[in-house]
């Protein structure tokens, strides 16, 4: 006998939920691409994040982890996962107090697609990844 679907019953809402539609390239789900199966969650996050609308996104790291359910440690490997393969490159910027205490701030996560590129949009890419490191 089956009880009656209640909200006592129901499972906990999730805190984040993803709406809409966005275009994830097919590495995301092509299982002969190098990835781990959190680092392509992590990926398809920063997709829905507007990665590949600008190219550019910033969310910061206890977002991501809440939102795809790991510890922020295994959202820095997945990060470097995608980084060793030319997927992203991170960049973590270093603003300082006044009195010279780092403060935090989220990571700029950059889109590197060279192998689809231009030479023009990939001397762009390349110009904003350096401006920014």
């Amino acid at each position: 006998m089956n009880t009656p679907l209640t909200p006592e019953t129901a499972a906990p809402a999730p805190k984040f939920v993803i709406v809409g539609f966005k275009v994830v390239p097919w590495l995301v789900c092509d299982s002969r691409f190098p990835l781990s199966v959190i680092a392509r969650a992590v990926f398809t996050y920063y997709c829905f994040c507007g990665l590949l609308d600008s190219g550019v996104c910033q969310p910061k790291q206890s977002t991501v982890a809440q939102a795809v359910g790991i510890s922020i440690r295994t959202l820095y490997k997945a990060n470097l996962e995608l980084a060793t393969l030319g997927i992203i490159r991170v960049v973590h910027p270093m603003p300082q107090h006044r009195d010279g205490r780092l403060c935090g701030m989220p990571s700029r996560i950059i889109f590197l697609p060279m192998h689809s590129l231009s030479v023009t949009e990939s001397r762009e890419t390349t110009a904003l990844t350096e401006a920014l490191a």
